[in-house]
């Protein structure tokens, strides 16, 4: 094993971890994080493997052709969604972490139709920055290149998407800015839920959000912020023990 695949999945556990603590993950039964690993192969969470007490023996590495390279595919090893992670990359060479997972905030929100308004900072990140793939076939399972290469096209430039009924895909240029996405989501998709039980949606007219995306800090500034947070973050939610 190379020192880079050693690295990269020691980041992969510590990501995972976090997108569990933060509440990504949900109740983290179920979803998966990979890592890109040179040109065409990954490092991937397989699904039944723990998000808090993972270790970097549970990960797998496997291509964009679904093939298991560094042990066979089981029971242990599994992951049916495999396609998600491999066509993000395939389409995006610049992006190289993806998690896919079901957090029950942003999923309900979709499947409520509730859209995101700029009402905070996090809202905000995600106005007319989060793509929703309301396709009957992705209500359960993306299991082949095909689905997974519409979800993509139906993500476009954002960084996170929310099948209907199932679940979210989020991306980043790296773990961090993953993990850092995929926490402010579900605190967005909370946030709207809760405006939604307080006032009739849209709770903003179109002068008060031309006014809010006026202020908006731009794609720059938020990738920094991302990463300073990120820092504090991982203060918060130390490795868990044992």
């Amino acid at each position: 094993m190379s020192d880079n695949e050693k690295s990269v999945r020691a980041a992969v556990v510590r990501s995972c971890q976090l997108a569990f603590a933060t509440g990504a993950a949900g109740l983290g039964l179920a979803g998966h994080i990979s890592a890109r690993l040179g040109a065409d192969r990954m490092v991937l969470k397989p699904r039944p493997v723990s998000w808090a007490h993972l270790t970097e023996d549970d990960l797998v590495v496997i291509d964009f052709d679904g093939n298991w390279l560094d042990k066979p595919r089981t029971d242990l090893t599994a992951c049916d969604e495999w396609t998600i992670h491999s066509q993000v990359y395939a389409a995006h060479p610049d992006i190289n972490a993806v998690i896919h997972a079901h957090p029950s905030d942003s999923t309900l929100m979709v499947s409520l139709g509730i859209e995101m308004e700029p009402l905070t900072r996090e809202t905000s990140a995600f106005h007319n920055n989060l793509a929703i793939d309301a396709r009957p076939e992705v209500a359960h399972k993306i299991v082949d290149k095909k689905t997974a290469d519409e979800m993509v096209a139906i993500m476009g430039k954002s960084h996170a998407c929310i099948l209907k009924y199932h679940g979210t895909v989020v991306i980043g240029g790296s773990l961090d800015e993953m993990n850092y996405a995929a926490a402010e989501l579900e605190v967005a998709a909370r946030t709207m839920i809760q405006a939604a039980s307080a006032r009739k949606l849209p709770v903003l007219d179109a002068n008060e959000i031309k006014m809010r995306e006026s202020v908006m800090p731009a794609p720059a500034v938020r990738r920094f912020r991302a990463a300073e947070r990120m820092r504090i973050m991982r203060g918060y939610f130390p490795p868990p023990k044992g």
